[in-house]
């Protein structure tokens, strides 16, 4: 959930520094300056100015041949390229013997300053002008080495003499060498549940590739200057950890702008952190590209329950598997070699992690079977959500009143600046509308000032399907969330109904909300790239960080193209890139997706309408109840949740037109007739008991 709608725009303040568009002298004749070593830790290999090298042999060659003081104060008279001309950054006032290669005049410490200073700069940086034999002035060197230029669209500096480093992402490491079926002796290092936890290999190869990568990473950032820089989501940077100020491999996971952090993934260990943009460099390229050595693993075969793994299953693995030696198993290779579904024998109970799950209620097997089945079980976990609501709920408040908010209501050929807040794949993604941002900033003031005065009460508990205030856990905002299921007696899933995403929290973390809170619609505009699918059955991990680079954080013009299952059909272009960029076509462009037939709805209609013209309609009648306070025994056949569910009369001559009912049915669909195409009319179905 984007807790901002734009990045800052702030600049912040330039450090104290004389205000000169060259380097200044700064150094007397008997005074000695003093360096600092620019080369060691730096993710670049830096070359001070020839002039400044000259001045340095010049001073120790007077050492070597025994200068004393007395010679040195009877050279009053020497000329001044005797001494040492210290080049100051025009940035930050540091040392700085790099020179913008065009100007030949003005001196950085780093390109990071350079970068910063570029804005400035550019308004006075002239092209050096060759300067003519007779000069008394020593003459400029045209290979002296400059830091490279600020890495914008307008930048004047030669690209060829630019040195930008490259980012580095997860698909560019070498691919590591487990296969399906191998087996691994290893450690659990990082576990956050069943579905996601971090292993190490014992061996000696891995051992001795995370000590070499260790060490490098100190040697070369161990002593580079504090600078801030700022990564891409899904970039692999160098990170200092807070704990050891060590320096680590990270990828970067998501990147606050406003509060100038990142969070940070350590791909070698598994835990996660966030992080300040000056403790992160760009990995510098004499970096080893060995995969990750700490493997992200989930146990194979299994899924939770209730859809999200709950505390008390997390405890209780963790206490099994924390700094054990187990024997893995890889059942399968997913998400391109990234992650492994994995089984180990537990040697204290005598089964295995998978089987212990699914015997203590905290997993079942993962379903492999065909939809009617698949739509059974799914079924039953909403009814186990449905009992854990139940178990606790008399004579509470359910909440029944709140009632989600309506939509918002957009045509096909609408157009609007939106920002995404949220995002799946390709064919899932959150929007809001950026006009919306001044009510949507009102709402969340009401909502935090409604809170405040609500206290929390055991007597809450609201039903699946109501509206109500719920704790966002990463900000501790309050916003309007929808109740989708318990899962258990004191946890409940909400899905943020302004913005689409979704967590588990505590009961203790809703309040009940006011009708005046429900009266602005729903800002979550669910939306799909039209006119593309994917390469593959589903999209790719890779299509989604890439998707994630293109729209987060942007301001993005949408069009809405059609509708389709409620949800718009629409093309993105982000107009701050030049050339502006569309997202599908770069999508299709760089291989990440193909182009696909986008039917809107209009469309499916009016293929629905045109076939229905040729069949007759049919009247459908419904039986009824008695509403004069007679009491009736009823069977309840489907129960979907408890605003809507399906039941019939528990009575004898009701239970014989039921019988007689299926006989004719039976008669009327007839095996030998030919197969029938329905196309959204009722129809009839055969069950699996063979009956219709």
């Amino acid at each position: 959930m984007n807790r901002a709608f734009s990045p800052s725009l702030v600049r912040p303040n330039l450090p104290l520094r004389r205000p000169a568009t060259g380097p200044g002298l700064v150094l007397t004749r008997n005074q000695r300056p003093a360096f600092n070593d620019l080369g060691a830790g730096s993710p670049q290999e830096w070359t001070p100015a020839n002039d400044s090298l000259d001045a340095l042999k010049a001073e120790g060659d007077r050492k070597e041949n025994g200068l004393g003081a007395a010679k040195e104060n009877s050279a009053r008279d020497a000329p001044l390229a005797a001494s040492v001309m210290v080049k100051l950054c025009n940035y930050c006032g540091q040392q700085g013997n790099l020179r913008c290669t065009r100007c030949k005049k003005t001196c950085y410490c780093s390109v990071a300053c350079q970068s910063e200073d570029w804005k400035a700069h550019r308004h006075l940086c002239k092209p050096s002008t060759p300067e003519s034999s007779s000069s008394n002035k020593p003459k400029e060197c045209l290979n002296i080495p400059c830091g490279s230029g600020p890495i914008v669209l307008d930048s004047k500096i030669n690209s060829n003499d630019v040195v930008q480093p490259k980012r580095i992402f997860l698909h560019d490491l070498r691919k590591n060498s487990v296969s399906k079926g191998d087996e691994m002796q290893g450690t659990v290092v990082e576990l956050r549940n069943p579905g996601m936890f971090f292993i190490h290999i014992q061996s000696v190869e891995m051992t001795e590739t995370l000590r070499s990568i260790s060490l490098e990473l100190q040697k070369t950032y161990g002593s580079s200057h504090k600078l801030e820089y700022k990564p891409e989501v899904g970039q692999l940077c160098a990170v200092k950890f807070s704990q050891d100020q060590n320096w680590y491999r990270g990828e970067v996971e998501s990147v606050d702008l406003d509060r100038h952090t990142a969070k940070v993934l350590y791909i070698d260990f598994g835990n996660v952190e966030d992080v300040t943009f000056d403790q992160i460099r760009a990995l510098a390229e004499n970096i080893d590209l060995a995969p990750p050595c700490a493997l992200q693993c989930c146990v194979a075969g299994v899924t939770a329950v209730t859809g999200s793994w709950t505390g008390e299953c997390c405890i209780a693995v963790r206490q099994l598997v924390s700094a054990k030696n187990l024997t893995f198993t890889v059942m399968d290779i997913m998400n391109s070699g990234f992650l492994l579904a994995v089984d180990a024998p537990l040697s204290t109970l005598g089964k295995n992690l998978s089987t212990f799950l699914i015997d203590q209620g905290y997993a079942i097997k993962e379903s492999t079977t065909t939809k009617p089945q698949t739509e059974q079980e799914i079924y039953s976990l909403m009814t186990a959500s449905f009992e854990n609501f139940k178990r606790l709920s008399g004579g509470k408040n359910e909440n029944i009143e709140a009632q989600p908010p309506e939509p918002m209501t957009q045509g096909v050929g609408d157009t609007f600046t939106a920002i995404v807040t949220h995002l799946q794949s390709p064919s899932e993604i959150i929007c809001q509308k950026l006009e919306n941002a001044s009510a949507i900033q009102q709402l969340q003031i009401s909502l935090r000032e409604h809170c405040t005065k609500t206290p929390a009460s055991e007597n809450f508990r609201p039903a699946p399907g109501t509206v109500c205030c719920s704790l966002f856990s990463e900000d501790n905002q309050w916003y309007r969330t929808k109740v989708l299921a318990y899962s258990s007696e004191d946890r409940v899933c909400v899905g943020y109904v302004d913005f689409g995403n979704s967590e588990e929290v505590p009961l203790n973390h809703l309040r009940p909300i006011s009708m005046e809170l429900l009266a602005l619609a729903t800002q979550a505009i669910p939306c799909a790239l039209a006119g593309i699918k994917p390469t593959s059955d589903v999209w790719s991990e890779d299509v989604i960080l890439m998707l994630k680079r293109l729209v987060c954080n942007r301001f993005i013009q949408v069009e809405i193209l059609g509708q389709r299952d409620g949800m718009a059909l629409v093309s993105m272009i982000d107009e701050s890139s030049d050339p502006q960029t569309n997202v599908a076509e770069m999508l299709v462009a760089t291989g990440y997706a193909t182009l696909g037939n986008m039917e809107t709805a209009k469309e499916a209609a009016k293929d629905v309408v045109s076939e229905s013209l040729a069949v007759d309609k049919l009247k459908w009648s419904c039986a009824e109840l008695p509403i004069d306070g007679q009491e009736v025994v009823l069977v309840i056949s489907v129960l979907e949740n408890p605003g809507e569910f399906y039941c019939y009369n528990y009575k004898a001559e009701d239970m014989q037109t039921l019988a007689e009912l299926s006989s004719e049915l039976k008669k009327h669909c007839d095996p030998e007739k030919g197969p029938f195409q329905p196309s959204g009319r009722r129809a009839l179905l055969r069950t699996l008991q063979r009956r219709w």
